[in-house]
Formats: C-alpha cells, structure tokens, sequence
C-alpha cells in the first residue's frame, strides 16, 4: 500500500505542456504524511522510515541566454528546426522560454534518501529521452514535530508586550473620553507622563489620526496630487504583480505572448512609466513650495 501512495504522490506529467504547464508537483500532504514501517530509520533503528518529498527542476540545454530578448525570440542556433511545423519545431520556436521556466516535478521518496540519491533519481528522465540539460533539486522536506525556538519566543514576548499596551492604552483612552463627555476641560490625568505614553498605543486614537482629512489653512497644499499619487500606486502595484510573478506556477504560461498586443494590456506592458511620475510630482512638490517662500529682496 505504502508503494502505491509514494507513486501517487509523485508528479505526473500532465496535459499542456505547449502551452507551458511545466509543473508537476505532486501532492506534498501525502507525501510527508506516509509512515512506511518495513523500512526502518538507519540512524534510529526503532523508528521507521517517512515519506520525503523533494523538488526538481530542469533546465534543457540551450545556448547562452542574450542580454536583451523578448517573447517572441527565436533562437538562432534553432532556426533550421524551428521553421518546421512539427512538434518539434513548436518546441524549438518556444525554447527561449527556458531562460524563464523550468520544468518542475516533485518527487516523494523514503527518507532516507539523501538530495544526492534523489538528484541521481531525477537526472536519469531526461537521460532516457536523451534530452541533454541541468538537473537541480530545489529543497527536500519531511514531517517534522512543531517547535519554537528561543528567538521566536523572544519575538512573541515582544508582539505580547505590544499588544498589551496596545489593550491598555485603549481603554485608558476611551475611559478618559467617556468621562470627560462634554467637558472642553481635559482632565488632569491627561496632562500625566505615563499616561500620555500609555495613549500613544492607543488603538481609537491613532485610528482617528489616520483617518482624519481636515486641514488647517496655514496648511494648503495640492490635493490634485493626492490621485495622481493614488493612481501611481496602484499603476506601481499592478505592474509588480506581473514582473514579480511565479510563472512556473502558471499552467498555460506561454499564453502570455498574446497579451502585449492587447489594447488593455499596455498599462502593464508599460508600467515603467509610473517612475515618471514620480519625477513629476517630486517637480511639482518642488516648484510648489519655491513659488509659496516669500522672498525678501529682488533676485
């Protein structure tokens, strides 16, 4: 039964592989929750051995990645292959993209395996298809008993601490704001040391801070700048989450050649331009604070 379920668990190589699902991963859970008892732990016999599960890439042999390429790069060494409209002139059209991606596939084995065993494991794939390229194993994992270790104990000491004062800063705050009701005289204990440091941890005051939009007149500024700021985030956040995407997770990554023609894609395709803005408002922020100086004399 035990066979079984470390073959179950293995990554199997599924459909869309064309269209880039090169991850086959496996199942993690049920890897690292096999018990296997036939085999015991070669360093503690009267235990026996669990399921371990490791991470595989693969990256096919390909010619020195170019300093500047695009999605729709065709390498030149493969040009001959490539213009046949075979599988394999798909593969070779397509094979930039392993400057990107690696095929990916989990392995579940004893754990007693080393990341050596597994490697050799691996390696021996692409050999039998006589596909030349590097095999690596990201990182091996097995089960392990919850622990806590003095630095993460020290850590939540230090959160406990904050979230007390946190607790009693609060209720200090809105005790003091009941009492006082409509009385415009602060009462005495306002004016007491420990009791405005208790109050700077206060939760309903910092929240009324932040929220608070009033602006006093000596205060002016260019509220204009506030959506070009907001915009420019947002145009900042949405651009990130694709450059800094995890495209190996993806199952039909390749796909994404297509998006740059899109019309509505050109935000991302061209979110550079946010740093632009930054420029401007740094500008503006500038010529804006010069114009409002008084000045003393003619220049």
């Amino acid at each position: 039964m035990q066979r079984i379920q470390v073959f179950d668990a293995w990554g199997k190589p599924g459909g869309g592989m064309f269209e880039g699902n090169l991850g086959h991963l496996g199942d993690y859970d049920e890897c690292v929750d096999l018990e296997i008892p036939e085999l015991k732990d070669p360093d503690d016999p009267s235990k026996h051995q669990r399921g371990k599960y490791c991470l595989s890439e693969f990256q096919p042999l390909l010619p020195p990645k170019p300093q500047l390429y695009t999605l729709y790069h065709v390498i030149p060494e493969l040009r001959n292959i490539s213009a046949k409209q075979t599988s394999f002139g798909a593969t070779a059209r397509n094979a930039h993209w392993f400057y990107l991606l690696r095929f990916r596939m989990g392995a579940c084995v004893p754990s007693a395996c080393t990341k050596e065993d597994v490697h050799n494991i691996m390696a021996q794939i692409p050999s039998q298809l006589n596909i030349k390229g590097t095999t690596d194993i990201v990182n091996c994992e097995t089960k392990q008993s919850f622990t806590v270790t003095n630095g993460q104990i020290a850590v939540l000491a230090v959160i406990g601490l904050f979230a007390l004062l946190m607790v009693i800063g609060t209720s200090l705050d809105v005790v003091t704001i009941l009492r006082q009701g409509e009385d415009p005289e602060p009462p005495t204990i306002t004016k007491k040391t420990f009791y405005k440091v208790l109050v700077s941890f206060s939760a309903y005051t910092n929240y009324m801070k932040l929220i608070n939009v009033s602006q006093k007149e000596e205060n002016k500024h260019l509220s204009a700048v506030n959506g070009v700021r907001y915009i420019t985030v947002t145009w900042v956040i949405v651009g990130h989450s694709y450059l800094y995407a995890d495209y190996n997770q993806m199952t039909q990554g390749m796909r994404l050649a297509k998006l740059p023609p899109n019309f509505w894609f050109q935000a991302i395709a061209n979110a550079m331009l946010t740093v632009d803005t930054f420029f401007l408002m740094s500008g503006m922020r500038v010529h804006v604070l010069s114009s409002q100086r008084p000045t003393k004399g003619k220049v």
